[in-house]
C-alpha cells in the first residue's frame, strides 16, 4: 500500500512539473484496436508532415508493472532529425527513430539494424 502511495505522489509531482513548463496536451485515439498517444498531428509515412528538420516518429511504448493509467501501445510525435554521432537505424522503413539530418548518413554498427549518423 505504501509503495502505491509513493508512486502516485511522485507521478503527480512529475506531471505538475511537466505541465508547468508548457508540455503539450495528450490525446488518445484507437487505431486498429490499439490505444495510441497522439502528441503531434503528423503521419509517420509522410516525411514532410512535421516540416523541415523534423520527422514524424512512431515510438513503441513499454511499461513497468506498477504503472497506472492509460497504456498506449505507441506514441506519435514530431522529432528532430538525428544529428552526428547519435543512434540511427539502417532500415529506411523504420519510424521509431528519425533519419539522419541533411549531410549525414547512417553508418552500420556492430548490431543490426543500429548505426550512428556520420558525415558522408
Amino acid at each position: 500500500m505504501l509503495k502505491s502511495i509513493i508512486i502516485v505522489v511522485f507521478s503527480c509531482i512529475f506531471l505538475v512539473k511537466i505541465n508547468s513548463i508548457g508540455c503539450k496536451s495528450v490525446s488518445y485515439k484507437t487505431e486498429g484496436g490499439l490505444l495510441v498517444n497522439i502528441i503531434d498531428d503528423c503521419d509517420p509515412k509522410d516525411p514532410t508532415s512535421c516540416g523541415e528538420g523534423k520527422c514524424c516518429s512512431k515510438q513503441t511504448m513499454m511499461y513497468i508493472p506498477e504503472f497506472f493509467g492509460p497504456k498506449p501501445t505507441y506514441t506519435i510525435s514530431c522529432q528532430p532529425l538525428t544529428s552526428a554521432g547519435r543512434t540511427c537505424l539502417t532500415d529506411p522503413i523504420s519510424t521509431e527513430i528519425c533519419p539522419c539530418a541533411h549531410g549525414l548518413t547512417c553508418s552500420p554498427g556492430t548490431v543490426y539494424p543500429m548505426g550512428s549518423c556520420v558525415k558522408y
